[in-house]
């Protein structure tokens, strides 16, 4: 959607300005742009009139972009890194230290959840276990992207993004379909071995250098099966961890609650006791009215006894 300038508004940076608004402003908000563009550009403001409202995990995402954008662009940064070294590794160059990167990404994770956090928490969303796993999980997925222009744009989320499958993955990493990612790497190595070997195979009869870049693309093949192996055993490593640690959150958040309800049922037995002390006070404070009263009328009585008693005698 091109952006106009002129007497009415910029449709780009409109659009911009409804993804920062809140959660429920948003579809009044977008009717009122969908309304003005219509007497400039029917067919923009139809697209406009179309702008699906954010999910809250997505809105949160997209509230990290706007307010932290620094801290934001710094995650797509590292998880460029990350791939353009994945994509090295995938073709058979030095690709850095991977783990380096792999920390970097997870400190500037860290870092764009808490601004997702604080925006769930000024809007009155709340931050449950399964809004801050579906605002991880986009996170996790724009970094794997990266810069790559399939990314889905920052921003403007209406939906949570899904992580990458490993399919996704591998073609982000190494720029070419999957599928063709581990004959690509085979013949790599293939045509390094046929360049070392190539003295010797000269020499040699017609049928053993095929035999031999057979055998050394067999093996390449082999290297990348073990190597895929080995990722996918990390990443099913990491998520065992993940749901041990989300476990012992969810322990850890039980236990807060079980702790506020406590608190909150103290201050209700705290306020119970302040009102009936209130109420003792009040009837302790009538009593020794009473009592004066009484004390008054009593000694005025006797008076009037010793009195009659006198006029007796």
């Amino acid at each position: 959607m091109s952006g106009h300038k002129g007497d009415s508004v910029d449709v780009e940076a409109a659009i911009d300005r409804l993804y920062q608004a809140e959660l429920a402003e948003f579809i009044d908000a977008r009717n009122r742009l969908a309304n003005t563009l219509r007497k400039r550009d029917r067919t923009v403001a139809a697209q406009v009139k179309k702008l699906a409202k954010p999910s809250v995990s997505a809105w949160a995402v997209n509230q990290a972009y706007w307010n932290a954008r620094d801290d934001f662009e710094a995650l797509l940064d590292a998880g460029e890194t990350l791939r353009t070294m994945q994509k090295k590794a995938f073709s058979g160059e030095p690709g850095g230290d991977l783990q380096s990167a792999m920390n970097t990404r997870l400190i500037a994770m860290g870092t764009v959840m808490k601004y997702a956090e604080q925006a769930l928490n000024r809007g009155g969303h709340g931050t449950s276990n399964a809004i801050l796993r579906r605002v991880s999980t986009t996170l996790e997925a724009l970094a794997a992207y990266g810069r790559a222009g399939s990314a889905p744009r920052a921003g403007r989320l209406s939906a949570d993004v899904p992580a990458p499958g490993f399919e996704a993955l591998a073609k982000l990493a190494s720029g070419t379909p999957a599928s063709a990612v581990q004959r690509s790497r085979g013949a790599a190595y293939a045509r390094r071995a046929k360049t070392r070997n190539s003295e010797r195979t000269a020499t040699a009869n017609d049928n053993e250098p095929t035999r031999m870049i057979e055998v050394l693309a067999r093996q390449a093949q082999k290297r990348a099966h073990e190597a895929v192996a080995e990722a996918q055993a990390k990443v099913e490593a990491k998520r065992r961890a993940l749901h041990q640690v989300e476990q012992a959150e969810s322990a850890a958040l039980e236990r807060v609650y079980a702790a506020e309800k406590a608190v909150t049922a103290a201050q209700e037995q705290l306020t119970m006791a302040v009102t009936e002390r209130n109420k003792a006070v009040e009837a302790a404070e009538k009593a020794k009215h009473d009592n004066q009263t009484t004390r008054v009328a009593l000694a005025k009585a006797e008076e009037e006894l010793a009195a009659a008693q006198k006029r007796l005698g």
